[in-house]
């Protein structure tokens, strides 16, 4: 898995990308399910109001609209879609708002316009507490878990359950001083449970600015990412940096990866002297840190065997040569065994398995080892034409 460069472990799970398909399903669900069926088709149900209905459809209409880019060409729009999520989050709670409002004033018959600025005060509330809790969140680390370190999970705050349990308990017992009818008071507390789901979508609009801050290390990272389908390499939720996936000219067939092997008590600066030179020859498709102690023992073996004469250490780097339509193949191989469909989404790292195995296949494509950068910039001056040829072995005492 490629070197996640100059990102913290905590900001690397904020901007994780959970791909295009991802984002269509999700799009699709949250439009379908959460606006259109639970917001706006109370707001046309009797009895009728057409102040409310129009204040309801006329967003709904345009978030409907929004959304059919992310669901017709999720690769072309994947950089918004963090964007439209967020809008959609303020949108749909607004909605829901708007259906709390017309239990009280259509079904249970409230007259007075307290309750109606009293929940537009819990609404602003809602949606403030939620920007600020995550604000909290990221900066406090708590998006990222260093004990298990899982992806995008964070253990709830006694504030969080505090700000979204106050809001439903708020809604209650506003409309419980109303109405006996126990169910509306469970209708409007439902509702009210929904708005803090959707508040939270709302927070997505701090993430889509963050994205855009950090645009270039994201790329590091996902290196399809923002690139239309027909322009990836496989399909996977990256984006593109030159300087680790190049695109090359179509009549050319191979490519090169680049395998650097270090100790677990290598830095960020230690580990960039290594390959920061090389990367910036633009010769190199794929680069890939990998802790010498981690490489699991097949893997290891066909270092070995592919390199007989030297014995394997840190720090070194390893040089392949790979096809470009060989990893087209291998990737569209691991899709049809999957049989995903439009709501099932192939996980990323399948995809990382895929490349790794294809782009670091030391036994068959290894062309180079060596302990010296310099002489990884000397090897491809000299391939840059053609990747086919013999293996070099390079030998530098350590010192």
């Amino acid at each position: 898995m490629e070197e996640h460069e100059k990102i913290d472990p905590k900001t690397f799970n904020y901007l994780r990308m959970l791909g295009p398909r991802s984002n269509r399903q999700n799009a699709a669900v949250f439009l379908i399910v959460l606006l259109d069926l639970v917001g706006v088709l109370p707001l046309l149900g009797v009895p009728f109001s057409p102040a409310l209905f129009w204040a309801g459809i006329i967003p709904a209409t345009v978030m409907n609209l929004w959304g059919l880019l992310y669901i017709i060409a999720p690769y072309k729009f994947e950089k918004s879609y963090f964007l439209f999520i967020g809008v959609l989050g303020l949108v749909t709670t607004y909605v829901y708002f708007l259906v709390i409002q017309k239990f009280l004033y259509l079904h249970i018959g409230v007259e007075s316009s307290f309750y109606f600025i009293f929940g537009l005060f819990l609404l602003l509330a809602l949606l403030v507490s939620m920007g600020i809790l995550n604000h909290t969140y990221f900066f406090g680390g708590s998006y990222y878990d260093p004990e298990k370190k899982s992806i995008g999970t964070f253990n709830t705050s006694p504030y969080v359950t505090a700000s979204g349990v106050g809001y439903i308990i708020a809604q209650f017992i506003m409309s419980s001083f109303v109405t006996d009818s126990f169910q509306m008071v469970v209708l409007i507390a439902v509702m009210a449970l929904l708005s803090v789901v959707t508040a939270f979508f709302a927070t997505f609009l701090h993430r889509y600015f963050f994205i855009i801050e950090n645009e270039q290390a994201l790329k590091n990272t996902y290196h399809d990412f923002g690139l239309p389908k027909k322009l990836r390499n496989f399909q996977s939720s990256g984006g593109g940096d030159p300087m680790f996936f190049k695109k090359k000219k179509k009549e050319e067939r191979y490519e090169y990866s680049l395998s650097v092997f270090v100790d677990e008590d290598y830095n960020e600066e230690e580990i960039d002297a290594l390959y920061a030179p090389i990367l910036d020859t633009d010769k190199i498709s794929i680069a890939t840190v990998i802790t010498l102690p981690q490489l699991f023992s097949p893997r290891r073996k066909e270092l070995e065997e592919a390199f007989p004469e030297h014995t394997i250490e840190t720090p070194s780097l390893v040089v392949c040569k790979f096809g470009v339509e060989k990893l087209k193949e291998e990737t569209k191989k691991m899709e049809k065994a999957h049989k995903y469909g439009f709501f099932k989404e192939i996980p990323y790292d399948e995809y990382l398995i895929v490349e790794d195995r294809v782009t670091h296949d030391y036994l068959n494509n290894g062309l180079l080892y060596t302990k010296d950068p310099d002489e990884v910039i000397r090897f491809m001056e000299y391939k840059d034409a053609d990747a086919s040829g013999p293996r070099f072995t390079v030998s530098f005492e350590s010192k």
